[in-house]
């Protein structure tokens, strides 16, 4: 079944995360591991898709779900616990996945000068 990225509903989403600041630091996050080659959650047969597009989609679809119900005593200390929380889901999610080719990151080089 594949998902299309062009219907996002940001109401559907912000019933699931109400907090906006919370919601764009996930997306940020996730985005960031997709480009650094983590496997997509779900299906996507776009060409070139966009991370973003991809993070919010996965959160929409239950594929993610962000645990922040524990107070804690500072933002740091929030998103420190936030992050460690969509790592450990995102490692537990891809194992039970299909085994599909993942996107190697490419090397990075270094541009050589031409005179």
């Amino acid at each position: 079944m594949s998902i299309s990225l062009s219907s996002i509903s940001m109401t559907e989403i912000e019933k699931l995360i109400p907090n906006r600041f919370l919601l764009s630091v996930a997306v940020a996050k996730r985005a960031r591991q997709l480009r650094e080659g983590y496997r997509p959650l779900i299906e996507v047969t776009e060409e070139n898709p966009n991370p973003i597009l991809i993070a919010l989609k996965e959160i929409e679809l239950g594929k993610l779900e962000l645990n922040h119900s524990v107070q804690l005593d500072s933002d740091s200390e929030l998103l420190q616990r936030m992050e460690m929380d969509l790592d450990y889901e995102v490692s537990q999610l891809e194992e039970t996945l299909p085994d599909k080719k993942s996107k190697e990151p490419k090397p990075k080089t270094k541009r050589r000068k031409t005179t």
